[in-house]
Parts: structure tokens; sequence; C-alpha cells
């Protein structure tokens, strides 16, 4: 990390208040990646002994140092159970923002206390690691923060249809329906669905799609494409999109267009809660093509357990 390599440079010439900085963009960083409350316990104590971050809820503790010498590490276990800190706070890591070391040493023991060298030194490279863990929502803050730290440059923004397909797909694959998608087609029939089921409608329904798909039908399509997004979470949406239109269809007395309005209205408030700027009409237009391919208001199985 660029914020590693900076620390590194400005220890090394005794310019140290960049490492305290280091400690309040940790924090937070931390707390979003492991999901804890760490706070800066140098604030009420200045120097706290062998500690920078502490979470009393988990028990969690974190040295923040700039040097990854074995002796440092053994120095910080060693203060840290001398000052009884290991009796407040039960896991230790040690944090290191310089270059990341291998050590020969497995685990340093100091009195009743063992620490794990190869599990509980980190460097840059375990962060890194337990990204790979975090959300999507997650990656948008930590870049934000990284942002507001001048870690790193805003990225180009994508387009908000691009952005907004994006995070409705990953919305609805995570939504918890236990039943969804039982008791309806596999199979889409749009001819049978736009055409007969809905043909009052049709012609609004048909119109409306058309218009739309000259903007959104090639980067829907190329989203589903190219992107990280896997065919199981499309696969997953789909599913979940069977039951929540069925069931909101039904409370519309059959009317689609009123039932769209409204699986339109729950996504858009779900996506807002989001805080990015999103496209309305590419949520329309998602919907609608989903309705094409009978994942919205799902044809009736010829054999339901209704």
């Amino acid at each position: 990390m660029s914020l590693s390599r900076e620390v590194e440079i400005n220890s090394s010439v005794n310019f140290t208040n960049i490492n305290v900085a280091a400690e309040d963009f940790y924090c937070a960083f931390l707390n979003l990646i492991l999901k804890t409350e760490l706070r800066n316990l140098n604030e009420s104590t200045s120097n706290f002994v062998a500690l920078d971050l502490g979470c009393d809820k988990t028990g969690l503790s974190i040295q923040v140092t700039s040097t990854s010498s074995i002796t440092k590490v053994r120095k910080t276990v060693e203060k840290y159970v001398s000052s009884g800190n290991n009796k407040r706070f039960k896991d230790l890591i040690v944090l290191t923002l310089g270059e990341a070391t291998d050590y020969r040493t497995n685990t340093i023991d100091v009195e009743n206390f063992s620490f794990d060298v190869k599990k509980n030194v980190w460097s840059y490279k375990t962060i890194g690691k337990k990204l790979l863990h975090v959300n999507e929502v997650i990656l948008k803050e930590l870049l934000d923060l990284l942002e507001k730290a001048g870690v790193c440059d805003p990225l180009e923004a994508e387009p908000k249809e691009v952005t907004t397909f994006v995070e409705l797909i990953n919305l609805i694959s995570d939504d918890e329906h236990p039943e969804a998608g039982t008791g309806f087609l596999e199979e889409p029939d749009p001819e049978r669905k736009i055409n007969k089921r809905f043909k009052n409608h049709s012609d609004e329904i048909i119109a409306e799609y058309k218009d739309n798909f000259s903007i959104y039908g090639n980067v829907l399509q190329q989203i589903k494409n190219d992107t990280d997004i896997s065919n199981i979470k499309i696969r997953k949406a789909s599913n979940y999109l069977r039951k929540l239109s069925h069931d909101l269809l039904k409370s519309c007395s059959g009317n689609p267009i009123e039932a769209l309005d409204k699986l339109q209205s729950f996504y858009i408030k779900k996506l807002s809660k989001l805080h990015f700027e999103y496209d309305e009409q590419a949520v329309n237009f998602y919907l609608i093509n989903e309705l094409t391919g009978c994942n919205v208001f799902p044809n009736i199985a010829a054999i339901s357990h209704e």
C-alpha cells in the first residue's frame, strides 16, 4: 500500500507525524474491513503502552509501527504483557507499515501469553488479502476513505447506468427469499406473457422496452458478459425477482404497470441507501428486460404448491 511506503520513507528521516496520522487512518480502515469498533487509544492516554488501537467489544488490540524487525515485535509483546494490557485485550496484532518481513521466529512466549508471529504480525500484504473478502458496499467506503486521506486519486466515475445495473444485480442477488423461484415455469415465454397474459397493457410495455433498449440494452448485456458478476448472482437475482414480483402483481390485481411501478420503487429505495448516484430509468429497463425473460411476473407452472 502506498501509505506504508510513505510511512517507511518518513520514518527513515525521523519525521513521525505521518505515523500518528496513520493510526487514525488504519483505525477507520480496519473497522470497515474487520467490522470492529477500534478506537485510537492514544487519544485518551498519550503513548498508550504497547498499543495504539483497541476494541473493547471484540478484545482486539493493535500496535501500529513503522519498524518490522523481530526485536521491535518482541519488545511490543513484552510491554503488552508487563503493562497488563493482555488482561484487557485478548488478541494482539502488530501492524507493520514498512516492508513485509519473512520471520524465522514462529512464536514469542512471555509468561503465560503466546504470540503467533506468522499469524499476528500484519503487513500491507495481509490487509490486501483481507480485502478479497469484503463486499462492494464496503469497498466503496474504503475507496472514499483512501481518497479523503490522499492515499489514492479519485477514480474516473463509471457511467450511472453501469453502476446502477451492477449494484442492482448485487443487491437483488443478496436478498433473502426462501421460496424464490419455486412454483414457476423455468423457460421464458414472452409471447404468452406480454401479448396474451398482459394483452391490455402489451403495447405500453413493448413501447417502453423498445425506447430504452437502444440506450441500455448493450450496456446491460456487456455487464453480464464482461464484469466480475458471477452467473450464479445473475441467476439468483432472477430467481428472487420471480417471487417478489409475483406477490406484487397479486397485490395489484394483475395490473403489470402498477406492479412494475411498485417493484421499481422498492429497488430504488434500496439503491438510495447505498449512497451513490443511480439511474432510475436503468432500473426500469432492467425490470422490463427481466419481464421479457419471464423473471418478473413469472408464468404459473402447471403444477404448483400454491
